[in-house]
């Protein structure tokens, strides 16, 4: 296990959280790992530095079968910021 790596046990296998390598796409991906080290994306969550960072992009790979994500989600984080302040949490 390296630093910028969390494992999790699961039935035959682990989840798996890295940081991505590349700063232009930073963010978190998660892939299923078995016991063997044979990997399959799960999801990815990243910032990208096109949109400055402002947004968060949620991708899913529903679908085991393809390396193609099947859904993606962004959240804006001006969105998210302004949800905190009407809350008083910012």
């Amino acid at each position: 296990m390296n630093e910028n790596e969390i494992r999790v046990p699961v039935n035959d296998g682990y989840l798996v959280a890295r940081r991505n390598a590349d700063p232009n796409y930073d963010g978190i991906h998660i892939v299923f790992e078995t016991k063997d080290g044979v990997s399959i994306d799960i999801t990815s969550v990243e910032c990208k530095s096109e949109t400055d960072k402002k947004k968060i992009d949620i991708y899913t790979y529903a679908n085991v079968y393809t390396k193609d994500f099947t859904s993606k989600n962004s959240i804006k984080v001006d969105e998210i910021q302004k949800m905190l302040a009407e809350k008083g949490e910012k």
